[in-house]
């Protein structure tokens, strides 16, 4: 059947949903280089393996004065991966302090409409996200220098 391409936007529909067809196979994850970005991975789970109660992928471009642009992916708190819009923009273009961690986690929240379910409330996932966000952006800040 060859060979297709999708980008991951399209690629991850939901919870357990996915555009692969049957009988496909993911070969192979294609990231491009970034001169000058940074990323950040992480994860909460209430167990070493379990499926995370709330988890952020990051890329930013950091400079000297702080975060350029910034790229926020959360999962574990939406049926499939989301961009955190707000909270980049809250990003862009900041020196990162306290005020720059707290404007972010307030336009997270804002954003965030996570399920609940027995493993965690709504509340604890928004939380949850929230920690992580400060984590990676502390992260992405000692990475400049």
């Amino acid at each position: 059947r060859g060979r297709r391409g999708v980008a991951a936007a399209d690629f991850f529909r939901g919870i357990y949903t996915t555009a692969l067809e049957p009988g496909e196979l993911v070969t192979e994850l294609v990231v491009p280089p970034a001169p000058g970005w940074r990323s950040d991975f992480q994860e909460l789970a209430r167990r070493h393996g379990d499926f995370a109660l709330a988890g952020l992928a990051a890329r930013a471009r950091v400079e000297r004065d702080g975060i350029v642009e910034a790229r926020l992916v959360l999962f574990g708190v939406s049926p499939a991966p989301v961009r955190a819009h707000r909270a980049e923009r809250a990003l862009a273009g900041r020196r990162v302090d306290a005020d720059l961690v707290a404007a972010a986690q307030r336009a997270l929240a804002a954003e965030l409409d996570p399920p609940g379910d027995v493993h965690g409330s709504p509340a604890l996932r928004r939380h949850l996200a929230g920690v992580l966000l400060s984590r990676v952006i502390t992260r992405l800040a000692e990475a400049r220098a």
